[in-house]
């Protein structure tokens, strides 16, 4: 099933969220994702080794379990989160996850929310 398509590295412990910061995920309604400004950023496989790009648009339409955007992706990002940045936080709203025009990831809705707030919690 495409609607759960991700996963998650669980740490030991929080030694390396204390030293570089955390990054939130959220459960938006359709009200709020519909036009959202969102953001991208990963290791795209057409780019020079171990380098991080970023890309920002807007969601471009809602279905299901599935958010699409405008956003220039490529091979190795997937997996990846895209976020909206308001009032000086990320939180993640999918995970990217398919290319073509437009690209597409896994809405963070309840259940997948509630799966990864259960594994933050392990």
């Amino acid at each position: 099933d495409d609607d759960f398509d991700y996963g998650a590295i669980i740490l030991p412990d929080d030694t390396l969220g204390n030293r570089v910061g955390w990054f939130g995920f959220i459960n938006l309604s359709d009200e709020l994702l519909t036009n959202l400004q969102v953001n991208n950023s990963g290791y795209a496989g057409d780019k020079p080794f171990g380098t991080q790009w970023f890309n920002a648009g807007r969601i471009t339409s809602i279905s299901g379990g599935k958010l699409s955007y405008m956003l220039d992706t490529y091979g190795g990002q997937s997996g990846s989160p895209i976020w909206r940045f308001q009032d000086g936080e990320r939180h993640a709203v999918g995970i990217h996850g398919y290319g073509g025009c437009p690209n597409s990831a896994v809405r963070i809705n309840k259940s997948v929310f509630d799966n990864m707030s259960a594994w933050k919690n392990l």
